[in-house]
């Protein structure tokens, strides 16, 4: 066939699929019949009429290593063929127990593993794999550096591990480096037990970069000795797990990984993912932390002094747990109807924290306003304790404050610690702490803040037995109302017979309650 081959030289650098070029460099436009002009300020254009028969220069192979273990990889004897893989070919390992060592920097188009075990040692030598690395069984690359100066064009290059035939199909870097030049790996893709059961491991200070990841329903990504991820875009979990531990760390400019379970484990290790992403089943522990921008919580439980997790901007959530000291820190929190948080000795550090319905018990800090509203409940839960607000307290009408009471040696402190005004309204019910039977004249004090405002209209209160009731009162400070409290007064009569305490500026006695009794104030 003929066709007209235009050839503008241009004399300036331009990038090709594969890569810059700083000389001069052809473009051809084909085309069959007519005259395709192009001009440019910068270019020669000169027209041929050729007959074209194309064909590839090279073709890509699939190339098998059958060294002795510890062979060197840039021997041609140790490949089939007598041929060491080039940049467009695979280069394969089939045997069990292969182990390859590099003696120089190397460039193949794949590498990949298809049967038993298999070692790569780069020696610190760097290897390139144009197209990515596929495993199916179990590959281990170590000491060295990978893709060092492959760059960002052309087409994705797939870093892929899992089988459906097995279940210990996995990929290890072990101390690799993946380059200085992150840019180099924008085209750097994870694929992680998308298909069939697959593990990717990074051990031992491995630092890992790339485009985006997704880890499947049987797939793992682990880290650990202060190993490190970096994608320029989203981490997708459909399932699997990911675990970070001993100083490692993951960055994504985002994450939704609620359909994955999260373990941040130990000191310096961290999770940081972006804005708007999503936590399902998380799990930091030990000082490990996370981070992000307005996500959503799941089933998230952070523990230990140290631990925490940081969300600027609003934050939904569902079920949260922090206890032992660990700590959420968030701009503003959200709850629905749904959500539950459980502090057991954790911290809450907050603008907000608006219930709207949900649920908020245990005993621990919020650093924060507390809104209970919507029909939302505060409690400090089964076994008692207290809680201590470093803001406002507001309770409207159709919520609820139940607190826990038990003895008061033990327990000591006030339930109910808010540093800023309390704002009263709802319900109070009061449960007893296990076997605790409360004796006249016991005196709780359930409430002390700034100042109070209002008061419940709605108690709950348990029975206290023949011959004793409850009674409530204020108690005022030179600034004002600050302190809310329940006592056990006589009622041998049968009448109400309270005994008032010091500066006391309203009591309501509560008689004839059998059991659990309601009533209006």
């Amino acid at each position: 066939m003929l066709l007209f081959i235009n050839f503008v030289i241009y004399k300036g650098k331009h990038k090709f699929a594969n890569g810059s070029f700083s000389r001069a460099i052809f473009f051809m436009n084909f085309h069959t019949g007519g005259v395709k002009v192009k001009t440019s300020n910068n270019s020669l254009l000169f027209s041929s009429i050729v007959l074209v028969a194309c064909a590839s220069t090279s073709q890509a192979a699939l190339i098998e290593w059958n060294g002795a273990e510890g062979s060197d990889f840039n021997n041609a004897a140790n490949w089939s063929g007598g041929v060491t893989p080039g940049v467009t070919d695979t280069a394969q390992f089939t045997t069990d127990g292969s182990h390859a060592e590099l003696s120089d920097n190397a460039s193949v188009g794949e590498l990949s593993a298809d049967v038993g075990r298999a070692t790569v040692d780069l020696d610190g030598n760097n290897l390139d794999a144009e197209r990515g690395v596929t495993v199916k069984s179990q590959l281990t690359i170590k000491n060295g550096k990978f893709n060092e100066t492959v760059g960002d064009s052309g087409p994705p290059k797939i870093i892929a591990v899992g089988n459906d035939n097995i279940s210990d199909s996995s990929l290890v870097f072990d101390n690799v480096s993946f380059g200085d030049n992150f840019t180099n790996q924008g085209s750097l893709q994870y694929e992680i037990g998308t298909s069939g059961a697959g593990a990717l491991r990074l051990e031992n200070g491995t630092s890992a970069v790339g485009q985006s990841a997704m880890i499947g329903k049987n797939g793992e990504l682990s880290l650990s000795g202060g190993s490190s991820l970096s994608l320029a875009n989203e981490l997708y979990g459909n399932g699997g797990r990911i675990t970070i531990k001993e100083g490692s760390r993951v960055t994504a400019t985002g994450a939704s990984v609620a359909n994955t379970k999260v373990l941040v484990d130990g000191e310096g290790s961290s999770f940081e993912m972006g804005p708007n992403g999503s936590l399902g089943t998380a799990k930091f522990q030990n000082g490990g932390k996370g981070q992000g921008w307005g996500v959503s919580l799941g089933d998230v439980t952070i523990d230990g002094a140290g631990s925490s997790f940081t969300s600027e901007g609003v934050s939904d959530v569902g079920k949260l747990e922090v206890r032992n000291h660990g700590e959420l820190i968030a701009d503003n929190l959200n709850l629905s109807r749904e959500s539950r948080i459980t502090l057991g000795e954790g911290k809450i550090t907050t603008a907000s924290l608006d219930l709207n319905g949900g649920e908020l018990s245990g005993s621990g800090e919020i650093k924060g306003s507390l809104n209970n509203t919507r029909g939302g409940v505060v409690s400090t839960g089964e076994f008692g304790g207290s809680m201590r607000v470093e803001g406002d307290y507001t309770q409207d009408e159709s919520s609820k404050l139940e607190i826990t009471l038990g003895d008061w040696s033990t327990l000591g402190g006030y339930e109910l610690n808010i540093d800023g005004v309390a704002n009263l309204d709802g319900v109070l019910q009061i449960n007893l702490w296990d076997e605790f039977k409360p004796s006249i004249h016991d005196f709780f004090t359930l409430i002390n803040a700034d100042k109070i405002n209002g008061m419940f209209s709605d108690f709950v209160l348990p029975d206290l037995g023949f011959g004793m009731h409850w009674d409530w009162g204020y108690r005022r400070s030179y600034s004002g109302v600050n302190s809310f409290g329940l006592r056990i007064v006589s009622n041998a009569s049968g009448k109400p017979v309270p005994e008032p305490y010091v500066l006391v500026l309203m009591t309501l006695s509560l008689a004839g309650m059998a059991g659990v009794r309601r009533f209006r104030k």
